[in-house]
């Protein structure tokens, strides 16, 4: 019996095999979400899914990696708060 050696993947190269497309698709996203905020820093997360048209969890990452990429920020509350954007 011969045993031979099959070479795994790593999750780094899965990522590069997904294609060029899923990323554009990505920041897409986020280019649409920027965009709304700017126009209208008071909106709030449902309405920011309405008006994209991607769902409010969707629209809750996206905020949450944005705001880790130190793009987006939340002044204020809940209801009377605001989105600021840094200089991207």
């Amino acid at each position: 019996m011969e045993i031979k050696y099959i070479k795994q993947k790593t999750a780094l190269q899965k990522l590069k095999d997904v294609g060029k497309d899923v990323g554009k698709e990505m920041a897409t996203k986020y280019r649409r979400i920027i965009e709304i905020i700017r126009n209208n820093p008071e909106i709030t997360i449902p309405e920011l899914a309405e008006k994209s048209g991607l769902t409010t969890r969707t629209i809750e990452r996206k905020i949450a990696e944005l705001k880790s990429f130190g793009i987006l920020h939340r002044i204020g509350g809940r209801r009377e708060g605001y989105w600021s954007l840094t200089d991207e």
